[in-house]
């Protein structure tokens, strides 16, 4: 996976924990 991609995925979840 790209790193753009890791960290488009991680800063969802961050950014949206309850989903």
């Amino acid at each position: 996976m790209p790193m753009s991609q890791m960290w488009s995925y991680t800063r969802t979840h961050i950014e949206n924990p309850m989903s």
